[in-house]
């Protein structure tokens, strides 16, 4: 493999770590270059689910290395009747140190009408609890 200078991995996909390789080998004159990265093993996924989720607990621990939202929450038992899934909130550190807030519609994930997003380690997600006009919770029957 040619050297092309220092590249970051850290907090990069295999799938982004590809790219800014191939863009490298692109700046180092060897034009388009095939390059695959496989994450053999990692320091692992340390995420924060709070909310209306069923077990926060269990969902914020683990070992795995890069995971989907809705895969997270689903290996945590799902959500509650009464999250508003409409309105989840992704919390994450950025490099310079400030936090950046993203609103994710679960509801379009789930209809495929919108990407579930990678979590990166340190992320926060939180569900609220949806609320009528008087702002009472809504208690959504169980099936």
């Amino acid at each position: 493999m040619l050297l092309v200078g220092d590249v970051k991995a850290t907090e990069s996909t295999p799938t982004d770590l590809a790219r800014q390789l191939r863009e490298a080998y692109k700046r180092a004159g060897r034009g388009d270059t095939d390059v695959t990265v496989a994450l053999t093993h990692g320091a692992g996924l340390m995420v924060y689910l709070t909310g209306e989720g069923q077990d926060p607990v269990a969902a914020g621990a683990g070992r795995q290395h890069w995971t989907l939202l809705c895969r997270r929450f689903a290996r945590a038992g799902g959500f509650l009747t009464t999250a508003n899934t409409g309105y989840v909130l992704l919390i994450r550190n950025k490099a310079d140190g400030t936090l950046a807030v993203s609103r994710v519609d679960v509801d379009k994930i789930l209809s495929n009408e919108s990407a579930d997003p990678y979590l990166q380690r340190r992320d926060v997600v939180y569900v609220p609890e949806e609320r009528h006009r008087a702002g009472q919770p809504v208690r959504r029957p169980v099936h």
